[in-house]
């Protein structure tokens, strides 16, 4: 395909914990991109891993009950249709220091948590838009 990749506004989910992911935790897509009607199937992922080596997941909730509620959602560990990210696993042992991910179907979450094994690692996330005209 050629055409330009265009991404949006970055979403921080800093000093991401160790402990798996309950109630309205993470990052409200919802919220943070509430100017989309659609939101895109491609993402960047920015992981900046501090102090030691971790491995990085990545978990979707899925809108269930109350709209308003976000207690009642089911959170689940996120697989790509290619086989990349399986059991919620982005990377493993990820050396101190930035991390880039592309990251796929992430954007039919309500929210997306980000969970790491050791260390301190921060995140950010922009979707990314692609254009077919221009060079």
């Amino acid at each position: 395909m050629s055409g330009k990749q265009i991404i949006d506004e970055f979403i921080a989910q800093d000093d991401i914990p160790t402990a798996a992911p309950s109630g309205a935790v993470g990052i409200d897509l919802s919220v943070a991109y509430q100017h989309h009607t659609a939101r895109p199937d491609k993402w960047l992922v920015q992981a900046t891993v501090s102090v030691a080596p971790s491995d990085l997941f990545v978990w979707g909730a899925l809108a269930f009950g109350s709209p308003d509620d976000a207690s009642d959602d089911v959170w689940a560990v996120h697989n790509d249709k290619y086989g990349r990210v399986l059991a919620g696993k982005l990377g493993t042992a990820l050396a101190v220091g930035s991390h880039a991910f592309i990251v796929t179907d992430v954007g039919v979450y309500a929210r997306l948590y980000f969970q790491k094994s050791a260390g301190t690692v921060n995140v950010k996330i922009a979707p990314i838009y692609h254009g077919k005209r221009g060079s």
